[in-house]
């Protein structure tokens, strides 16, 4: 007994020098593995158990591999004699964070890494993101979104102003703007390009008016009315823009509405400061590019939204990496040395 016990100390001290690897989203990274034995059999953990991939006998064994890694795991088999039994994971997910573990038979301790991934917009590609969907008309990707009134980054790695209704108020006017693809679990946006789409609230129930806001001063302006449409009070320059609602669905796609833009038609009727017109002409401007795109895609990101919610929405949708395979041994990434 305590033989078992000082076997697991061992492990579990051993098992804390962790590697951490870095990798951007939908891009690809090598996970390092190394041995001073040849012919020896590796088995890649994500977790406790999850399979990432075997190599058997010199050879890749996908049988037991868990379908999240399906087509997005590759080796390099010409490097096994070598002891460098590495791994390459595509198309990197925000899921894909954690702990991976190389394990070897007759070995105590694996080769421990820690995968972070991060978000680089300026590598999103909506294409990949879409995969074969016929309507790229305004596709998002929801990550980390957050439990039990916790704060996270809710990404829009890609959005499109293919069409959207015009809608001219007054400055002081009230406006409600009815939700089109659902009345219940609705998540409301206000985007101003160039800047990146602004959360505003989420609703529950079609029938209850008690949102929860990403933040407490929308109260003073955003309210529901039934069937989650959204009630805009006393309109100023700030809350001119395009409006989207989304509604939130675990296991597929958001269903994102076309959007509804807001303007002021006649200007001579309110009293503008020069400035307020300077915003309203950018504002203005920012639309009408976006109209002349070809391709309706930009990138955009939302941060710091608020879901009080007990399920998080992960879609692990992404975007993906167009890196070609390459031997460790040209990358920064490989390790450095051998058990």
């Amino acid at each position: 007994c305590f033989f078992f016990t000082f076997l697991l100390v061992i492990y579990r001290v051993s098992s804390q020098n962790v590697r951490v690897v870095n990798g951007t989203l939908g891009g690809t990274v090598i996970l390092p593995c190394s041995t001073s034995q040849r012919n020896t059999n590796v088995y890649w953990r994500y977790g406790e158990k999850t399979t990432v991939c075997d190599i058997i006998a010199g050879e890749v064994d996908f049988e037991e591999q868990d379908a999240v890694y399906k087509d997005r795991v590759e080796s390099f088999p010409i490097e096994f004699a070598k002891g460098n039994f590495s791994i390459k994971l595509k198309k990197l997910k925000k899921s894909d964070e954690g702990i991976y573990t190389c394990n070897f038979p007759r070995i105590l301790t694996p080769d421990t890494l820690k995968l972070i991934v991060t978000v680089n917009l300026k590598d999103c590609n909506c294409e990949a993101i879409t995969g074969t969907w016929s309507r790229p008309l305004f596709i998002s990707v929801i990550l980390n979104c957050a439990l039990a009134f916790t704060v996270a980054d809710l990404l829009v790695c890609c959005g499109a102003a293919e069409s959207f209704t015009e809608k001219s108020v007054d400055l002081g006017q009230n406006v409600t703007l009815k939700c089109e693809v659902s009345v219940n679990n609705v998540l409301w946006f206000l985007m101003k390009p160039p800047e990146p789409p602004v959360f505003i609230l989420r609703t529950f129930s079609s029938k209850h008016l008690v949102p929860q806001y990403s933040d407490a001063a929308f109260s003073k302006t955003f309210s529901l009315r039934y069937n989650s449409s959204l009630f805009i009070h006393n309109i100023s320059t700030n809350e001119l823009g395009v409006y989207y609602c989304s509604q939130t669905q675990t296991g597929s796609p958001p269903n994102i509405s076309r959007g509804i833009r807001l303007y002021i038609q006649n200007h001579s009727a309110v009293n503008l400061t020069e400035d307020t017109k300077q915003v309203q002409n950018q504002t203005d401007c920012n639309y009408e590019v976006i109209n002349s795109w070809s391709r309706p895609l930009f990138v955009s990101v939302i941060l710091n939204c608020a879901l009080a919610v007990t399920v998080a929405v992960l879609i692990g949708s992404c975007c993906a990496g167009s890196n070609s395979l390459q031997s460790p041994n040209s990358n920064k990434q490989q390790p450095s040395g051998s058990q």
